[in-house]
């Protein structure tokens, strides 16, 4: 029988298609939707994010189908970790194109044609939806305790040192974002105007809320206060902000030299140290966060081994 769970997978696999169909049309030589781009010029950033998106479908087919469920963790886990981060952000966007794209280049300065950019975004926040829908579902199935599991223990010294460390990086870096988002001219990313336009502020501060996200959910799950939660809320929160702020600061300095554009070399370096706290910041977030899901896991089996023993008594 079909369950909700493969439904919302499928749907997030036919998601991909649009996209996949666009970029192998480009790769191929096709020129639909391009008005005055040369895509020979981004023929391995086109490559590069075709994988990408098989690896999305890919993702959802194992949350999609019982060989899933059979997968080691990680095999799941990390690219479902990057996925929901690239695409939370694009998901938040979404409602917000019809006006960003007002800011888009037009006329002979236009790089594609504006219902390119409503079949990419719209289709990535379906993505988006669909596949951390789809993984919700599957969480569930797989680890029903871990669903389940509240705040009650005392918090773990070591992990409590570790994410105030990531905490103040991960604040650090929102007061970046989130000032110029605000307006500030100050060390601006390369890049970017001195009068960036509305997508670029939205763009700032939804980065700059991922670390705050980050910060919050990472100091909720370690040190367990408020007490007798479900535990999965701040896991939630530490996973969809860490996975953005890793995602996204790699994609960053990836492509940092298709952006200079003969900016202050200060400029460059505070950008590459804001992403360098960023990537740090998510990673010590990711660990801490599995190592307390993976604690909760230990708990929970033990609880139940004893109470299984007591029952054959």
């Amino acid at each position: 029988m079909t369950t909700t769970r493969q439904l919302v997978g499928l749907g997030a696999v036919a998601a991909t298609f649009p996209y996949l169909a666009l970029k192998l049309t480009w790769i191929f030589g096709g020129t639909v939707g391009i008005v005055g781009a040369d895509m020979n010029e981004l023929l391995v950033a086109n490559i590069a994010t075709v994988f990408m998106d098989l690896i999305v479908l890919v993702t959802a087919l194992a949350l999609t189908r019982p060989w899933g469920l059979r997968l080691p963790a990680p095999v799941v886990v990390v690219p479902m970790w990057l996925a929901s981060g690239m695409l939370a952000p694009i998901v938040l966007l979404a409602p917000l194109l019809p006006a960003l794209l007002g800011d888009a280049p037009s006329g002979d300065g236009a790089f594609l044609r504006p219902w390119v950019y409503a079949v990419v975004y719209g289709g990535f926040a379906l993505q988006g939806v669909l596949l951390m829908a789809a993984f919700v579902l599957y969480t569930r199935a797989r680890w029903p305790h871990v669903s389940a599991a509240r705040n009650t223990d005392a918090a773990d010294p070591l992990a409590s040192g570790l994410a105030s460390v990531a905490s103040v990086l991960a604040l650090g870096v929102a007061a970046a974002y989130l000032s110029w988002a605000a307006g500030s001219t100050l060390w601006t990313p390369p890049g970017l105007t001195s009068t960036p336009g509305a997508g670029d502020s939205v763009n700032l501060a939804i980065h700059g809320l991922a670390a705050v996200l980050t910060a919050v959910g990472l100091t909720w799950l370690v040190r367990r206060v408020p007490r007798n939660r479900p535990v999965m809320v701040p896991v939630a929160m530490t996973w969809v902000g860490a996975g953005a702020m890793f995602g996204w600061a790699c994609w960053s300095l990836v492509t940092l030299g298709t952006r200079f554009g003969g900016e202050d070399v200060s400029q460059v370096v505070v950008f590459v140290l804001v992403l360098a706290a960023q990537v740090s910041a998510s990673v010590l977030a990711a660990v801490i966060a599995a190592y307390r899901v993976t604690g909760l896991t230990r708990e929970t089996d033990m609880g139940g081994r004893r109470g299984g023993s007591r029952a054959t008594r």
